[in-house]
């Protein structure tokens, strides 16, 4: 009764497509026209800012969704009663955003005004429609709902707070851009990013590692670990707030606001580390060492790239609020592509190739290939974020950008073919 092949392989795929094409293949572009200063008329603001909606609200929102249909029923012991809801709301996800992604470039008209109210409407609407596969979950678990062995969901609800409020805040930069904007205002646009990576995204990321980390990969947790996550999440949860009013207020006391932010988003992941023990030896030797370490080694290798973004934010907030120096745009960059290339994406790579229904055997049969996959995803985040902190995209430094972010793409989409291959493959 827990079998979701059918809509899972679906949506995956949608997911996948999202993430090749219109994402990183517009990213691409993107980075090869900036860093190695391609001869090439785009319009470069636009395709930028649809490109960075398509990655987070498309492929890591529907990512998640697919992989929430394998992972949520077993966490909490109910199934999906419509999980055909959730290809429906990313297929409409889709559309929306290819939209978005067409119409943003183009001069204003009828065309560009339809195309970007479709977007504007339909990426909420999807959203909520695919959300609907998991409504009642909670309700028809055997799990307990409170105590220290529900603590993760904590997260998971500090997650779906932060993605309804992105949801409306992308509707109404959306329909201002259907009405004539030409770009979302800068500070808009930021808030919208940190809401989606360090809030949708990075808390269901911890929800996640928080219920299986221990024993996935033997740590050493502190005793007091579940106790204090509610108390990370809510936490995390003012930091987001923080961080997100600061860019939508003056210079000044957002930028106040940010710092506040950043500060207890930094606190909240150095404590959450340490008390899972993530990076402590672990209890005892693994029974599968070819699958618990090398995936120990690069989470722990991604947290770190998390932590390095959330430093960069801070230090960049606190100098503009103390000494008046707004960060430049690749230094923002650099926070971001800290966070989203550096740890989101290995993330996803190592642990769907532990959890998700036959990738995981597949790469068994080839653990240098996944080796491969992950160590140059992290490497193209090492060049790209060291790159955009020294020289943002100068002579020196836009080719190693370029080289950084050709890096991840290609590795990500060599694990996008064998995750592809492997849904036709899924039982019945």
């Amino acid at each position: 009764m827990f079998s979701v092949s059918g809509p899972y392989a679906a949506t995956m795929r949608l997911a996948l497509g999202l993430a090749i094409l219109p994402g990183l293949g517009t990213g691409l572009l993107l980075v090869l026209v900036a860093g190695f200063r391609l001869p090439l008329a785009i319009a470069w603001p636009q395709l930028a800012q649809a490109h960075g909606q398509i990655q987070t609200l498309g492929f890591v929102l529907v990512f998640i969704v697919s992989v929430g249909m394998q992972l949520f029923p077993r966490f909490l012991g109910a199934p999906l009663l419509h999980p055909e809801h959730a290809t429906y709301g990313a297929s409409v996800i889709t559309v929306a955003l290819l939209a978005r992604l067409i119409g943003q470039p183009l001069a204003a008209g009828p065309a560009r005004t339809l195309l970007l109210a479709t977007a504007a409407i339909g990426v909420p609407a999807g959203a909520l429609l695919a959300g609907s596969a998991f409504h009642g979950l909670s309700r028809r678990s055997v799990q307990p709902s409170t105590g220290p062995s529900a603590a993760w969901r904590r997260f998971l609800l500090v997650g779906g707070t932060s993605l309804g409020v992105t949801l409306l805040l992308f509707m109404a930069a959306g329909l201002a851009l259907a009405y004539g904007d030409v770009l979302v205002d800068e500070n808009v646009d930021e808030a919208l990013t940190h809401l989606e990576l360090m809030g949708f995204t990075t808390c269901l990321i911890f929800g996640v590692s928080s219920r299986i980390f221990g024993r996935f990969f033997l740590l050493r947790s502190h005793p007091a670990f579940e106790t204090w996550v509610p108390r990370l999440a809510y936490t995390w949860g003012i930091g987001l707030v923080l961080v997100t009013v600061g860019w939508l207020v003056p210079a000044l006391t957002g930028a106040l606001l940010r710092t506040l932010g950043a500060l207890a988003e930094l606190a909240v992941a150095c404590a959450w580390v340490w008390l899972v023990g993530l990076y402590a030896p672990p209890v005892r030797e693994s029974g599968t060492p070819y699958v618990t370490n090398p995936t120990r080694r690069w989470v722990r290798v991604a947290f770190g790239f998390l932590l390095v973004g959330l430093v960069l934010s801070f230090a960049f907030f606190v100098r503009e609020a103390v000494f008046g120096v707004s960060p430049s745009v690749t230094q923002l960059s650099a926070a971001r592509h800290a966070v989203a290339q550096g740890f989101v994406l290995p993330m996803i790579v190592s642990m769907a190739s532990r959890l998700l229904p036959i990738y995981s055997a597949d790469v068994l049969k080839r653990r240098w290939l996944l080796e491969v996959i992950v160590d140059t995803l992290l490497l193209g985040a090492l060049l790209r974020v060291a790159a955009e902190v020294i020289g943002g995209y100068d002579a020196i430094a836009g080719p190693l950008v370029a080289l950084g972010g050709t890096l991840s793409i290609c590795a990500f989409t060599v694990f996008a073919l064998g995750m592809w291959s492997s849904l036709s493959r899924l039982p019945r």
